[in-house]
Formats: structure tokens, sequence, C-alpha cells
């Protein structure tokens, strides 16, 4: 009676791990990425200026240019 068992064979799996890690550290490389560029973006009041044009026909472009944004939705 055999109470251990046979050695599995990985040949060829070798990599994987390497390339999980890869992979990992290439999303966390493009989430730094994305906040130091957000962070870039509200230091030079550069956001900012995209939200006030964006939302310019609340604040005070009133009327006839707020129906144009809705139809054109």
């Amino acid at each position: 009676m055999k109470l251990m068992r046979e050695p599995i064979d990985l040949e060829g799996d070798e990599g994987q791990s390497s390339l999980e890690y890869a992979l990992v550290f290439i999303g966390f490389l493009a989430i730094a990425t994305a906040l130091y560029a957000l962070y870039s973006f509200s230091s030079e009041d550069v956001l900012l200026e995209l939200i006030e044009q964006s939302i310019s026909h609340a604040i005070g472009g009133g009327g006839l240019n707020g129906v144009k944004d809705i139809l054109l939705y």
C-alpha cells in the first residue's frame, strides 16, 4: 500500500506568477498615474475651469441654453 503521492509535474507553468505580478504592478501603476493626473489638474485649476464650463448654462446662461442642452442630450 502506497501512502505517498507521485510528484506533480508543473513543467511550463514557471512564468505564470511572474505574469500575474506584472499585471498587478501595471494596474497599480495605472491607478497611481490617474491619481497624479487628477492632482495636477486640481492644483492648476484646470479641472475647476472644465467643471465651470460644463455647468455654465445652469449658472448664468439660463433659459435657451439649458433647453438646447436637454434636447441635444
